[in-house]
């Protein structure tokens, strides 16, 4: 099996099935395609871990990597939530994992998304919010202990679905924790609301990295302008999809559009394999 650096690009938020909601390709499927385009990827799941998927596709020689999601239906912010999914992720090519904080917070916006429930008799319990604030505006304890094992195990805690407020929060209390990576997680998306010129800010924090996912933009939850401010000068940001959703476009579509629009920005090759390919396999190999 290749190694993680052997492949031209690295999507680091894909979804697959099983899934909260139906997907186009379960793991198997789109790992297939994924390495049939010379890819790999992080495949991503509002149930939790994706780690027994990614280790059974690594088995077959496809190149899927695990994250997992601390939503409350899979444990909730937890340290041992972490362990777990670390015990149960058994991977040929050693990687960190991608730890998401909670993406179902039981803050809403307007959906632009089709989509269907897997289990629609079990949506009230998979939907059950959890945060990273307690009553009173502050990081719980649960969120500070999962930050101070960022140091110890392999692993890279991203915001999720985090609120700015939140997002700011994080940021001051890795500093204080020496937490060595953290990732913003589509931080154009509403319930966060970040644009280029604040990020250029946050990212003056050397241990924080952008993920700018395609689906922000696709869905119109993030102008041109500011897709492309973030893609052309945004330090250490790192490209995904996002994608998916049976009413999306499929993998293939979104590599071929991904590479047209770095076309169209001008962005030197250096430029773009960082958005693809370089940023990810550094956060990864951290």
């Amino acid at each position: 099996m290749n190694t993680l650096a052997d492949y031209t690009f690295i999507d680091i938020h894909y979804h697959a099935g099983p899934d909260l909601y139906n997907r186009r390709w379960d793991a198997i499927e789109a790992g297939t395609i994924y390495q049939q385009l010379n890819g790999a990827v992080v495949l991503k799941s509002h149930l939790g871990s994706t780690g027994v998927q990614a280790t059974l596709a690594q088995k077959m020689g496809l190149p899927v990597f695990s994250s997992l999601v601390l939503n409350h239906i899979a444990g909730g912010i937890n340290h041992r939530t972490i362990l777990r999914a670390l015990s149960e992720y058994q991977p040929m090519i050693k990687t960190r994992m991608i730890v998401d904080f909670p993406t179902i917070t039981g803050r809403s916006i307007q959906s632009k998304l089709s989509r269907t429930f897997t289990n629609e008799s079990l949506s009230k319990y998979t939907l059950k919010s959890e945060t990273i604030f307690n009553s009173k505006h502050q990081l719980r304890k649960e969120v500070l202990d999962v930050l101070k094992m960022a140091g110890d195990y392999p692993i890279v805690l991203s915001t999720g679905h985090a609120s700015q407020n939140e997002v700011y929060a994080l940021v001051d209390a890795c500093i204080q924790l020496n937490v060595p990576a953290l990732l913003l997680n589509q931080p154009a998306n509403p319930l966060t609301g970040f644009n280029a010129e604040a990020l250029n800010e946050l990212i003056k924090n050397e241990f924080i990295w952008v993920e700018q996912t395609a689906l922000t933009y696709l869905i119109g939850h993030q102008n041109k302008e500011d897709f492309s401010a973030v893609l052309t000068s945004t330090p250490r940001v790192i490209y995904s999809s996002d994608l998916g959703q049976t009413s999306q476009m499929d993998i293939n579509h979104w590599l071929a559009f991904s590479k047209q629009t770095f076309s169209e920005l001008g962005l030197t090759k250096q430029r773009k394999d960082e958005l693809l390919r370089a940023n990810a396999l550094t956060l990864l190999s951290l």
